[in-house]
Order: C-alpha cells, then sequence, then structure tokens
C-alpha cells in the first residue's frame, strides 16, 4: 500500500485521493494502529482524512482532501515503525 501511494504521489502529488482508496487505506492504518503499543508514537499515527466530493455549479465533481503527497507523508510514520 505504501508503494503504490509514493508511485501515485510521484505521479500525482497534488490530486485529491478518491475516496475508495481512502477507505481501504483506512482500514488498514486502523488495524495496524491498534497493535502499537508505545504510547509515545500513537498522536503520530492518523489515518487519512475523509475524501469529500461535492458538484459545482457545471455539475462537475470537485473532491477536496489530502493529496496523494499529503497521504504519502502520513504513511511514512507507519512505515517508520519497528518490525
Amino acid at each position: 500500500m505504501y508503494y503504490a501511494i509514493e508511485e501515485l504521489a510521484g505521479r500525482y502529488p497534488n490530486e485529491v485521493i478518491a475516496p475508495y482508496k481512502v477507505g481501504q487505506i483506512n482500514e488498514v492504518l486502523k488495524e495496524i494502529r491498534a497493535g502499537v503499543d508505545d504510547e509515545r508514537i500513537l498522536p503520530y499515527l492518523q489515518t487519512i482524512e475523509e475524501t469529500e466530493e461535492t458538484t459545482d455549479k457545471e455539475g462537475k465533481t470537485v473532491r477536496t482532501g489530502l493529496t496523494y503527497s499529503d497521504a504519502l507523508m502520513a504513511l511514512k510514520w507507519y512505515r517508520a515503525l519497528p518490525r
């Protein structure tokens, strides 16, 4: 999952992540976070902010939320966890 987001962040750094991808990523992150015993690092292990989709005046779908590069920064904390 990390490497997929890393690749997408390289290609589309400023594009907002699709809501489905955010849901899939957060499902895994919540499980990882639940297994961490170190209370000092828990505040840094955040889930990805949910993406919102709205429709503008022209009928186009507009996404707001974190970009791929934002998500990659959050995932780096999980990558740094001791195994």
